[in-house]
């Protein structure tokens, strides 16, 4: 049956921008909200695995900082509302990290602030270029992890010392640490993850329907090939 409390995620969103279709892997969480599966034909009794989520979208600045955005902006000339700061937020269940431009340096503050939950939170997922700000806090030290096939080289050089892998998606740190390829590879990525927070009944129906396909986690030989 489903728990009555929300599992809360916490969202970093650089302020340097975001890639939309990395911040849109979140849905994949969204649409098993009971608020959501009220609307979705399917039995009670799968709607009862539901679960309630809580959203915090937290700018990477500190609250004393007079230039804190309320919005974030996306690609497509989109923007998503700023609902915390890094010193306002509290406990989070997951920390999800969408992409920002892979020049992307982080602050010691978001870079304390990603050592925190680390620590604290029950995971940490990142998606594309999502793995940008840890490359500078040092937590990535024997851990598996992906970027996009691209930019893995640069990444080798960043944190020689992680365990750099080219594919679609990767858990490492005994599930505390789950990293994705590219933009949809976020989609790839969520759909693996879901199956560990939610019953398999209700998360495979779902995710059947949202039509997102089992790609596994391994690339085509011949997509590997045009990257080396």
């Amino acid at each position: 049956m489903s728990n009555s409390s929300p599992l809360v995620f916490g969202v970093l969103l650089a302020t340097a921008g975001v890639q939309l279709l990395d911040f849109a892997a979140l849905d994949v969480l969204a649409i098993f909200s009971p608020d959501y599966l009220k609307e979705v034909p399917i039995s009670d009794s799968l709607k009862a695995y539901g679960r309630p989520i809580e959203f915090k979208y937290i700018v990477d600045q500190v609250k004393g900082n007079g230039e804190a955005p309320n919005h974030v902006a996306l690609t497509g000339n989109s923007k998503v509302a700023i609902t915390d700061t890094l010193d306002s937020v509290g406990y989070l269940d997951y920390l999800f990290i969408p992409g920002p431009p892979p020049s992307y340096v982080p602050t010691a503050d978001t870079i304390a602030f990603i050592q925190k939950h680390a620590s604290s939170a029950r995971a940490i997922l990142t998606v594309c270029t999502g793995i940008v700000p840890l490359l500078y806090t040092g937590i990535l030290s024997g851990k598996s992890v992906t970027g996009p096939l691209s930019l893995i080289p640069f990444f080798k050089e960043k944190a020689p010392d992680a365990e750099w892998q080219a594919r679609r998606w990767v858990v490492g740190n005994n599930g505390k640490l789950w990293s994705s390829g590219g933009v949809t590879n976020g989609l790839d990525m969520m759909a693996a993850f879901v199956k560990t927070i939610i019953p398999s009944e209700l998360a495979n129906t779902m995710i059947a329907r949202a039509d997102i396909n089992d790609r596994g986690q391994d690339y085509p030989e011949e997509l590997l090939a045009t990257i080396a």
